[in-house]
């Protein structure tokens, strides 16, 4: 095989996978994406635009360093069709919160793509959807699963803990607040959980307040239903 002379000699599928790479660990991808871009129209038009180097975008560190809304809803279309996690997570959100207006049977099927992708933040956001429902045992056990695929660390013992969910957590927020509902505080009421019939006691009159570990509970099902309570709370803390 004959040595390469410089870059623009190397096939076009090494600059789309470099490209990629670079995008999906950057600190600053956006800014990284148009250095990479530069004069040359190949890297501008056949590489940087590739559906794998879209599909790879942190995009959630982008939009968080764009300040225009239109662009950050161009970019999030864009990625989109490409099947980027994170736009799939925020696309899913948007159908439960905006379009479905908080229902408590709203299509989750974008958020069931972003889950199957591996991503947590909709994992946990899908977990706590479906419990909420109280659908069905079938429902249940799949939030339970989906827990464990949040979990940060070994599923059978950081799940049901803080360190095992708070980043996941945080994560989930900083989206939901950033693209899915800005002026949450000016919104409708999120409906909480439906009440179950097996109520717990864990010897904590008046309910749960916050996370706590896993000895404050009397069982893997109202630790969970702990956790929804709080989600909800958050979200419908508002008139």
């Amino acid at each position: 095989m004959a040595p390469v002379s410089s870059l623009t000699d190397l096939p076009e599928e090494i600059h789309i996978d470099v490209a990629a790479r670079v995008v999906a660990s950057s600190s600053f991808p956006m800014a990284d994406l148009r250095r990479l871009r530069g004069p040359c129209s190949v890297m501008r038009d056949r590489v940087c635009g590739a559906p794998l180097v879209r599909r790879s975008l942190n995009l959630r560190r982008a939009l968080r360093q764009l300040d225009n809304a239109e662009t950050r809803e161009r970019l999030i279309a864009k990625t989109y069709t490409t099947g980027n996690l994170e736009a799939r997570f925020v696309k899913g959100m948007r159908v439960v919160f905006r379009e479905h207006s908080r229902a408590l049977h709203a299509p989750l099927d974008k958020l069931d793509q972003a889950d199957r992708g591996g991503h947590k933040p909709a994992a946990y956001m899908l977990a706590m959807l479906l419990w909420r429902a109280n659908s069905g045992a079938e429902a249940d056990l799949r939030a339970k699963e989906l827990l464990a695929e949040a979990a940060d660390d070994d599923p059978t013992l950081a799940v049901w803990n803080d360190r095992g969910l708070a980043r996941t957590v945080v994560e989930a927020f900083d989206t939901l607040w950033m693209e899915v509902l800005p002026n949450f505080d000016q919104g409708v009421p999120v409906p909480g959980p439906v009440p179950r019939a097996d109520v717990h006691q864990c010897g904590m009159s008046g309910g749960h307040d916050g996370w706590y570990q896993w000895s404050y509970f009397c069982s893997v099902e109202c630790r969970i239903q702990s956790l929804c309570e709080d989600i909800f709370r958050i979200l419908g803390d508002h008139p």
